[in-house]
């Protein structure tokens, strides 16, 4: 008899996109059927806090290899193909009778009619980056298990595997281990915990480090810290170091659920069932964005700054955090889970002492008191930003300096890199001296946490360097005149072809970052694929290369419009 996949579970969400309420779609329990022929196993899950979003899908192994079929989950349309040197690389989406998305990604390439109809696409528009959306349902049809692709690692992938999704009517991604794929799973492997981290809430939150502490293991599953926890804050916050394995898997994911209790009373309730687009970098908020980008240790927060909206929180505790107003001990318990049910947890007990130097607050002077609901500007002669409504998640103490550094102008210390924050904001530099014959060379750059120099580019008007940047730190006018540097990898002038299908570069560029490229045999424009992780360009020899002598050309162009020209002749 087939079963309902029914999940009564509303979750209450405040944010623009989801609205109040979300219902998770209702389907027949073999309504789906798994995207691939080989056993399942996984090397990333659903919500899993990656360094700059949450997880929007899972990650399906494929035995270390490119090359596996990729089957249609159900019947449907394939409503949008997209290819991307980035992100997910070659991508399929597929539109299902009951309104869900289905989404493959990573792929080596799609099946013939689709791959075909794509490369046409792309001469169409001179782009190997495509996107093409909203395709005519009567345009490629699938049935369920209709083979769609080819298994590979393209884009932003860090191995072969197959990226899968499954995305509700208004594409929020939603768990699709609520949707059968867990009874594919098998998995008895408990969570592990690694750290309780304590945060100071109160007033001098900006100015005090976060302290850690490792719990013993009692039993399997069972950690706790064995004295009491005194702290000198009456705003206390709660973190926790933790990471989920599967079993017969070595991979580190991403924990389904945690609970924190004070006395035994839920207070904080963290659960992904479904995501939003608009949110995703929210993950800077409810991981501890430190340790995440320096130590790539997920600590997640048991409380909700008030710039967190993410739909993932059935109990919040907002971000002021556990007041701890008497000398009361509070017994915590924190119960980690997978979406298996397999559960973790750690107890510990913390009172409030004030003569305890737990957290040693370093007092600081700033510059601006920011609040994180409104609109914020600072301006000098020298620099002007604009900080839009909620790009910082909770209020920010804004420390500002200008120090020397060259003669087009000195270091702007923004802040620190410590700081994140949720979206792009707009600023402007005043330079001191430029040269007219490079305008077009000029940018603004800046270090990000890992002390690399990065560019934002900008466009120069009224004595300012504009642009856009999504992080505080350290930035400064700079210029590039350097050209990407192409290295032929295959090929070389006169060289002779007919044993090879494809004409490889490596493409470097040092700064302002790849923009352009484009590749012409014997005057024809041909599909350049581009592998952004690997530097690697490559034309794969087809209809435009023709017997005999032929004619390549490869233009790679940056950001600032530094450009190399290469030409080869070659046989074939």
């Amino acid at each position: 008899m087939k079963r309902l996949f029914l999940f009564s579970l509303l979750l209450s969400l405040l944010t623009s996109s989801l609205h109040a309420t979300v219902v998770l779609p209702e389907v027949d329990e073999d309504y789906f059927r798994s995207p691939v022929d080989i056993p399942i196993y996984l090397s990333g899950t659903f919500g899993e806090p990656r360094s700059t979003h949450f997880h929007t899908g899972i990650d399906i192994k494929t035995e270390g290899v490119e090359g596996k079929k990729i089957y249609a989950v159900a019947d449907g349309y394939i409503s949008r193909v997209s290819v991307s040197p980035y992100g997910y690389g070659n991508a399929l989406y597929i539109t299902h009778r009951n309104g869900m998305v289905s989404v493959y990604a990573h792929l080596q390439k799609f099946s013939s009619e689709v791959q075909e109809w794509t490369k046409q696409q792309q001469h169409i528009l001179t782009s190997f980056a495509v996107n093409l959306t909203n395709l005519d349902p009567n345009l490629f049809p699938v049935k369920k298990g209709d083979i769609i692709a080819i298994s590979g690692n393209s884009g932003g992938s860090g191995g072969p595997h197959l990226h899968f999704e499954l995305r509700d009517s208004q594409e929020h991604p939603v768990n699709p281990l609520l949707y059968g794929f867990k009874d594919w799973l098998t998995d008895y492997a408990k969570p592990s915990i690694y750290n309780v981290f304590f945060y100071s809430l109160g007033e001098e939150k900006q100015f005090t480090a976060s302290k850690k502490i490792k719990p013993t293991m009692i039993s399997s599953g069972n950690y706790t810290i064995s004295n009491t926890v005194r702290v000198n804050s009456k705003n206390l916050g709660i973190g926790i170091h933790t990471i989920d394995l599967f079993t017969n898997s070595n991979n580190k994911n991403g924990v389904y659920a945690i609970k924190l209790f004070d006395n035994d009373e839920l207070i904080f309730h963290y659960q992904v069932d479904i995501l939003s687009f608009d949110f995703t970098k929210h993950v800077y908020s409810h991981c501890d964005y430190w340790q995440k980008k320096n130590h790539n240790n997920t600590v997640h927060k048991c409380y909700v700054e008030k710039g967190n909206q993410l739909p993932t929180y059935p109990m919040k505790l907002d971000n002021a955090g556990i007041l701890l107003d008497s000398n009361d001990e509070h017994k915590f318990r924190i119960e980690v889970s997978d979406f298996h049910g397999n559960t973790s947890k750690t107890t510990f007990e913390v009172a409030y002492d004030s003569s305890a130097t737990f957290f040693q607050a370093k007092p600081a002077e700033y510059t601006s008191l920011f609040s994180a609901e409104e609109r914020n500007y600072y301006r000098t002669d020298n620099i002007q930003i604009d900080f839009a409504e909620n790009v910082f998640f909770d209020d920010l103490c804004f420390q500002y300096h200008e120090r020397p550094h060259n003669m087009l102008g000195p270091y702007f210390d923004i802040h620190n890199s410590q700081i994140p924050v949720s979206k792009y904001f707009d600023i402007s530099l005043r330079y001191n001296k430029i040269d007219s014959a490079y305008l077009d060379k000029y940018l603004i750059a800046y270090y990000d946490y890992q002390n690399q120099k990065q560019s934002i580019g900008g466009k120069i008007r009224e004595g300012f360097i504009h642009g856009k940047t999504r992080a505080l730190g350290t930035y400064f006018i700079d210029i590039d005149t350097i050209a990407p540097k192409v290295t032929p990898l295959n090929i070389s002038d006169g060289k002779t072809m007919t044993s090879h299908k494809l004409i490889q570069f490596k493409v470097v560029d040092e700064f302002s970052g790849i923009d352009e490229y484009n590749a012409f045999v014997n005057g024809h424009w041909v599909v350049l694929s581009y592998d952004a992780k690997r530097d690697l360009m490559s034309y794969f020899i087809d209809e435009y290369t023709v017997k005999g002598e032929n004619k390549l050309e490869i233009l790679v162009a940056d950001e600032r419009e530094n450009i190399s020209y290469q030409a080869y002749t070659f046989n074939y």
